[in-house]
């Protein structure tokens, strides 16, 4: 089995005096995508948040590669995990390679410049993410898709082990959110990481995630293999939905919706 690179343990966290995220406990591996899912509200943001210790939790314990969380210091932290939020604002003007460079500042000093080693990473996550062609343009000039694996660009050159992605895929069309989850798996083995990517697409997680953790009003109720884990009977306990499974002739499964349970 792979090395755990991630263990939460029964991890409580309270916002404004309110139970949030209640006894979450699971453990994620090197080389994995867990796709984290749930209806809007149940905790999914907060959870990544908690993860990358922007929000504080109450009681309970995270370890990153078998060392407490809080043991870490900021920039220690930030070459263990990195973390794309939902929303993310782009440099005015600023060049497509000079963004990714900004993934490197866990390895940087204030009165230094780059390295070469730096610059090899920067190369490194251009190629991964075959933007190479487009390293000199303005950001704001490249498609919505283009962008956002620019982002991804910026984590990987973050060198860090774990990827935190909150709904990546969400603006993007069926093309793109595709080409994304293709290349999050390619990238995923090739450098052996761990990636928790919250999404809504259902068959996208079926398709891309080795495992998928169902949150509901802040608890997790699920977190296994796709196939036993989502079932007809989980998405009408969480999303209130019906719904039926369909074999595929690739050997996985899809899910066809077919009404909400207020029908």
């Amino acid at each position: 089995m792979s090395a755990s690179t991630l263990e939460v343990n029964h991890v409580h966290v309270f916002r404004n005096k309110k139970l949030v995220l209640q006894d979450i406990s699971f453990t994620a591996y090197e080389g994995e995508i867990i796709a984290v899912m749930g209806p809007n509200g149940c905790g999914k943001s907060t959870l990544l948040h908690t993860l990358n210790r922007s929000l504080p939790y109450t009681s309970g314990s995270i370890q990153v590669q078998q060392i407490p969380l809080q043991r870490y210091s900021r920039k220690q932290l930030a070459r263990q995990i990195a973390i794309l939020p939902q929303t993310h604002m782009v440099p005015e003007a600023i060049q497509v390679r000079n963004l990714v460079r900004l993934g490197r500042f866990p390895y940087q000093r204030f009165y230094r410049g780059g390295t070469r080693k730096d610059e090899e990473w920067v190369n490194a996550a251009l190629q991964a993410v075959q933007l190479t062609d487009k390293a000199m343009l303005p950001v704001a000039e490249l498609s919505g898709g283009e962008q956002q694996r620019v982002w991804l660009a910026v984590l990987l050159a973050q060198e860090a082990k774990i990827l935190l992605l909150d709904e990546p895929t969400v603006y993007l069309d069926m093309y793109h959110q595709l080409q994304l989850l293709q290349r999050l798996q390619t990238i995923c083995t090739r450098f052996r990481l761990t990636i928790l990517i919250v999404l809504h697409d259902i068959n996208s997680a079926l398709q891309y995630a080795q495992r998928i953790l169902v949150m509901k009003a802040g608890k997790v109720v699920a977190c296994g293999k796709p196939e036993t884990t989502v079932t007809p009977a989980l998405l009408a306990s969480v999303f209130h939905i019906q719904s039926e499974v369909v074999r595929l002739k690739s050997g996985g499964q899809a899910i066809i919706p077919l009404s909400t349970d207020e029908n």
